[in-house]
């Protein structure tokens, strides 16, 4: 299996202070884009029904390791599949 395959680079390069440090990748929510559009289509409703979806911890092994997340497949499109 790897690991790497669906992995998003979480890690960035910033210069502080005049040196360059490793940092965690700052990631706005781009208010066009799939996963936000998807979430404004249904928001109506889920204000009214119960549409609460826990996605659980973490699965490295087993049959959910390689699930995708409901927030990506809207993202990823036909590469999810």
């Amino acid at each position: 299996m790897d690991s790497r395959r669906n992995s998003i680079k979480l890690m960035d390069v910033e210069q502080r202070h005049g040196k360059f440090k490793p940092v965690i990748k700052k990631a706005m929510v781009e208010l066009e884009g799939s996963p936000n559009k998807k979430f404004a289509s249904l928001r109506d409703e889920w204000a009214l029904k119960n549409r609460y979806v826990s996605p659980g911890p973490i699965q490295f092994v087993g049959p959910t390791a390689d699930d995708i997340n409901h927030t990506l497949i809207p993202e990823l499109g036909a590469q999810a599949a």
